[in-house]
């Protein structure tokens, strides 16, 4: 079964968050991820978001996830990240 994260991001530092940008779409094929969305907030449409991007991507087990986040070359940009936007990661399996 696919497993999804979904990433949100309120950006600190645009320059920085393009780069690691760039940097994470290119630790995902590796781990067999597919990015599905990513794009900047629009609009809430309800409730509060102080969010403004966020990112899906798909991967093909919960293994593959895990071995993506905890990989060498995903954990040398936490540093990066950490600059560059407040972000949260949240992993989603079953349906609710």
């Amino acid at each position: 079964m696919s497993v999804f994260f979904i990433g949100t991001a309120n950006v600190k530092g645009p320059v920085k968050f393009q780069e690691y940008g760039v940097k994470a779409m290119q630790t995902f094929p590796t781990f067999d991820g597919k990015v599905m969305m990513r794009g900047k907030t629009d609009q809430v449409l309800t409730g509060k978001s102080g969010n403004q991007g966020a990112v899906v991507v798909r991967f093909p087990n919960m293994d593959a996830l895990k071995n993506w986040f905890n990989s060498e070359e995903y954990q040398a940009l936490i540093p990066l990240h950490d600059v560059a936007a407040d972000l949260n990661i949240m992993s989603y399996a079953e349906p609710i």
